[in-house]
C-alpha cells in the first residue's frame, strides 16, 4: 500500500459573533498602520506602514483613460503610458528607472483603462527613497522624447498583436462595436500601428496637458517605514507635481441604447468555446458601497447550489458553468453581466437559456434579497477583515489606489468589507435595469453562421434584433418551481475553539501518515488540510489518466450544491489529480471544515451521475483538451519541457484521444477499483 501524507494547519480561538451590528475589527497581530491626506496640489495620499512588509511599493492612478482619446488616434492615453517611462529632465537616460529597479529586487509596470491610468512599483527598502525619486518625475518632467516615438509605438502594436488571438479580447472588443457611436464607450482602447500612424509629439504632450493634473491623481504608499518618514517622502518627492485644477471629466451612463427586441451577436472563438453572455448597461454603483446591491443580486444569480439557475440549467442538460455580477467601468457607468458555459444542446437551444436566466431575474423581482443571506455575507466579510491575508507589494497598492480614485481615501482600506444595511429600494434599482430592452447578448461557438468581420482582430460575426416569440419569452418568462434563493448557510462559520496542542505526529502506520501543526505566527481560526493519495507508477498510462480526469471531474459535479456555499463561507476546496495521483485541499475557518469533510468522504467512492450528466461533463473535459495548444505559450512550453524531461509524462493529444472512448460504465468500474 502507497503512504498517504497529510498535514493539518490550524490555530483555533473563540469568536463572539453578531449578526446585528457590522463591526470591521483588525486582527491582534496586525501591526500596520495608516494615514491618509491631501497634498497642498490637490493629490490624494495613502500611507500603510508595516514592519512585516518585504518590500516597499507605490502606486499612483491618475484619472485619464482611453475614453479621452481623440477619435483619430484611438489608443493615445496607453501610448502615452509608454512614454512616461522614457526619461525625463533629472534622470534623462531612457532607461534609468528600470535599470535602478532591477539594481534592487525592484518590478514595475502600468495599465490604462477606461477613465483612468494606473503606474506602480515595488522595490527593496533601502532603495525605495531613490526609486520615488525616478518615479514622481514621471509626472514631474517628462522628456517625451521624439526619437522613441517609433520604438513605442511598435511595442504598443505588439502587445495588440498578442492579444489578437484572445478570445476575451476578442469579446471585449466586439461588443464595444455595439455601444452608442456618440458614446466614447464606442472605442479601441488599446491602439496599434494604424491608429497611432504618425503621432508626433506635440499630440501627446498636449493630451498629458489636458488630462494629467495632481487634483486627479491618487497616491499610495507602502513600506516598513513609519508614517511621518512615509508623508515627509510623499511630500518631498509628489508635491512639485503640477495641480491645473481640473474638473473631473463625466460621462453618461446611457452608452448601450434601448431597444425593443432581442439583440444577439453571434461570435465564431479561435478555442473550441460555447458560451452565452448577456450585458446589461447600468449607472455606477459607487455611491452604494454600504449596501452593495449589485454584488448582492450576482450572488444570487451567480449561485451554484440547490434551486440555482446553474443547477437548473446543468439538470436541463444545457449549461456547464455560470457566473453573474456587477461592477464599475468607470466612476460614471457599469454594467451586469450574466456568462454561462454552454452544452452543445445549450447552443442548439440558447433561446430557452436565455428564457431562464429571465425566469431567475423575476424570481429575484418577487422575494428579493432575503435578510438572512446580507447578514451571512456581512458577516463573511467581517472575519475576511480580521483574518484573511490581504496582500503587499504592488499588487496591494494597485488595489488601494483603485479604491482612491472611487472613494474617500479613509474608505481605500476597508470598502471591500462594507455591508451595513439592506436596502430592497437598491436592490430593485439593479432589477429594473436587467431588462431586455437593456441588453446586448452575445453567442459564442465554433460553426455558427456569421456574415461580418470586426476591424481590430478579425473576428467573425453577424448580428440581429429579433423581435418575435423569443422576445416575448424573455419579457414575460416562465416561471419554474425548481428555481428557489439561495438557501442559509450551513457551512457559516459561528463560533471555533482553541487548540492548544503543539506540533504532533497523529497517526503513523502502514499506509497513512498524518501530523497535526498548530500555527503560532499568524494565529488566524483557520485550518488547511492537504491530502495526496498516490498511485503505483505501474498503472500510470494515457487510459488511466484521461478515466483520472474525468473522475475527479465528475466527483467535482457531484460535490457543486455543496461545495458551493461552502466557498461562500471562507472554505476552499480542491480536488484534482495529476501524474502522481489524487490531491484534496481544503482551507479556510476550521470551525465549518468537519462538516465539508464529512460531504466530501461521501461522494469518493463511486459516480452517482446520469447519463446525461457524464457526457456534458465528458464533453467540458474533451474543449480543455482540445483548446489546451492554443493557450498561453508558455503552458504549452511547460508542458512540451515536462514531456522531454520526465520519465513518466503523457501529452494532452494523448490524454485527449483515450477520454474520448471513456463511456460512464466504464468510469464507474474504474472508480470502484480506486
Amino acid at each position: 500500500m502507497k503512504r498517504i501524507a497529510a498535514l493539518v494547519l490550524g490555530f483555533f480561538i473563540f469568536l463572539n459573533i453578531s449578526l446585528a451590528a457590522q463591526t470591521l475589527t483588525k486582527h491582534p497581530e496586525d501591526k500596520s498602520v495608516s494615514r491618509n491626506l491631501v497634498l497642498e496640489n490637490g493629490l490624494k495620499v495613502l500611507l500603510v506602514s508595516d514592519p512585516a512588509f518585504n518590500k516597499s511599493a507605490v502606486s499612483l492612478e491618475v484619472q485619464a483613460g482611453s475614453l479621452m482619446d481623440p477619435e483619430e488616434r484611438q489608443g493615445l492615453a496607453h501610448f502615452l503610458e509608454h512614454m512616461l517611462f522614457l526619461g525625463n529632465k533629472k534622470y534623462p537616460e531612457v532607461d534609468e528607472f528600470s535599470t535602478y529597479l532591477d539594481s534592487h529586487g525592484g518590478y514595475t509596470n502600468a495599465f490604462t483603462g477606461e477613465d483612468r491610468s494606473n503606474y506602480h512599483f515595488e522595490i527593496q527598502h533601502d532603495a525605495f527613497d531613490g526609486a520615488l525619486d525616478r518615479f514622481s518625475q514621471f509626472f514631474i518632467s517628462p522628456l517625451f522624447s521624439s526619437e522613441y516615438t517609433e520604438r513605442e509605438i511598435n511595442a504598443v502594436h505588439s502587445e495588440h498583436q498578442k492579444n489578437l488571438e484572445q478570445d476575451d479580447w476578442r469579446e471585449h472588443q466586439l461588443f464595444k462595436a455595439f455601444y452608442r457611436k456618440e458614446h466614447p464607450a464606442n472605442h479601441f482602447a488599446t491602439g496599434n500601428i494604424d491608429t497611432l500612424k504618425g503621432v508626433k509629439q506635440d499630440e501627446f504632450i498636449r493630451f498629458y496637458e489636458t488630462y494629467y493634473s495632481a487634483n486627479r491623481m491618487s497616491l499610495v504608499l507602502l513600506s516598513n517605514k513609519d508614517l511621518d518618514e512615509l508623508e515627509k517622502l510623499a511630500r518631498e518627492y509628489f508635491l512639485p507635481v503640477k495641480n491645473n485644477n481640473l474638473e473631473k471629466i463625466k460621462y453618461g451612463p446611457d452608452y448601450l441604447e434601448h431597444v425593443k427586441g432581442l439583440r444577439l451577436i453571434k461570435r465564431i472563438p479561435v478555442k473550441d468555446i460555447r458560451e452565452l453572455t448577456l450585458t446589461f448597461s447600468t449607472p455606477s454603483f459607487i455611491e452604494y458601497y454600504r449596501t452593495k446591491p449589485e454584488m448582492l443580486v450576482g450572488f444570487c444569480m451567480g449561485h451554484e447550489g440547490k434551486g440555482s439557475l446553474l443547477s437548473f440549467l446543468k439538470s436541463q442538460g444545457l449549461a456547464t458553468g455560470l457566473s453573474a455580477g456587477g461592477g464599475n467601468t468607470t466612476t460614471d457607468y457599469g454594467k451586469f453581466v450574466i456568462n454561462i458555459k454552454l452544452t452543445q444542446k445549450g447552443v442548439e437551444h440558447y433561446q430557452d437559456v436565455i428564457k431562464y436566466c429571465f425566469s431567475y431575474i423575476a424570481l429575484l423581482r418577487e422575494k428579493g434579497i432575503p435578510d438572512y443571506l446580507f447578514e451571512e455575507i456581512k458577516h463573511i466579510a467581517e472575519l475576511d477583515y480580521t483574518y484573511k491575508y490581504k496582500g503587499e507589494g504592488a499588487d496591494r497598492a494597485t488595489h488601494l489606489a483603485g479604491n482612491m480614485n472611487h472613494y474617500s481615501p479613509d474608505l481605500a482600506e476597508t470598502v471591500d468589507y462594507i455591508y451595513e444595511k439592506l436596502e430592497p429600494g437598491l436592490i430593485n434599482s439593479v432589477l429594473k435595469q436587467l431588462t431586455p430592452d437593456n441588453m446586448l447578448c452575445m453567442l459564442t461557438a465554433k460553426g455558427l453562421n456569421t456574415d461580418s468581420i470586426e476591424p481590430y482582430y478579425g473576428t467573425r460575426f453577424s448580428y440581429s434584433v429579433e423581435k418575435g416569440k423569443i422576445y416575448k419569452s424573455i419579457v414575460k418568462p416562465p416561471k419554474i418551481n425548481e428555481l428557489a434563493l439561495p438557501a442559509p448557510n450551513p457551512f457559516l462559520p459561528e463560533s471555533v475553539r482553541l487548540l492548544a496542542e503543539q506540533p504532533v505526529n497523529i497517526i503513523n502506520e502502514q499506509g497513512i501518515e498524518m501530523w497535526y501543526s498548530q500555527d503560532t505566527t499568524f494565529k488566524r481560526p483557520e485550518a488547511t488540510i492537504v491530502l495526496r493519495i498516490k498511485h503505483d507508477k505501474g498503472v500510470v498510462s494515457p487510459t488511466y489518466m484521461a478515466k483520472l480526469s474525468l473522475y475527479t471531474a465528475c466527483v467535482n459535479e457531484m460535490l457543486n450544491e455543496i461545495a458551493y456555499p461552502a466557498s461562500e463561507a471562507g472554505l476552499d476546496f480542491r480536488f484534482s489529480e495529476d501524474m502522481d495521483g489524487i490531491n484534496l485541499i481544503i482551507s479556510g475557518y476550521s470551525a465549518s471544515i468537519p462538516m465539508l469533510i464529512r460531504e466530501i468522504g461521501s461522494r469518493l467512492k463511486s459516480i452517482d451521475l446520469s447519463e446525461q450528466q457524464f457526457n456534458d461533463i465528458k464533453e467540458r473535459k474533451i474543449q480543455e483538451w482540445g483548446n489546451f495548444k492554443m493557450g498561453q505559450a508558455w503552458e504549452v512550453a511547460r508542458h512540451v519541457s515536462r514531456m522531454i524531461r520526465k520519465e513518466k509524462y503523457f501529452s494532452v493529444d494523448s490524454i485527449l484521444a483515450e477520454g474520448k472512448l471513456v463511456e460512464l460504465k466504464e468510469l464507474k468500474g474504474f472508480t470502484g477499483a480506486l
